[in-house]
């Protein structure tokens, strides 16, 4: 399930999948969106649109409220890194 999640953020739930599945489909649509060349003459990164990703897996009793706030780490890691990547929290 993709759903958007805040105002530029989008949330992709993927029942029984770990952090490498994970991985894959997160670099997956991140180089779909680079692929499609959509032009972004403001971007600091690249000269179109880019995305970074943030990962997080639920194990074991982790809250819905952990796993967002792991994701949103990793997200702002992906950013701090130079923006358009994934990046996996550590596990």
């Amino acid at each position: 399930m993709l759903a958007r999640y805040g105002g530029e953020e989008f949330a992709c739930v993927l029942p029984e999948t770990g952090s490498q599945g994970a991985f894959e489909v997160a670099r997956q649509l991140e180089a779909n969106v680079r692929a499609v060349r959509i032009p972004h003459a403001d971007s600091p990164v690249d000269g179109n649109v880019t995305v970074s990703v943030g990962v997080a897996v639920c194990e074991g009793d982790a809250t819905i409220a952990q796993l967002l706030a792991n994701a949103d780490a990793q997200l702002y890691r992906a950013k701090a890194e130079g923006r358009g990547r994934v990046c996996v929290e550590p596990g």
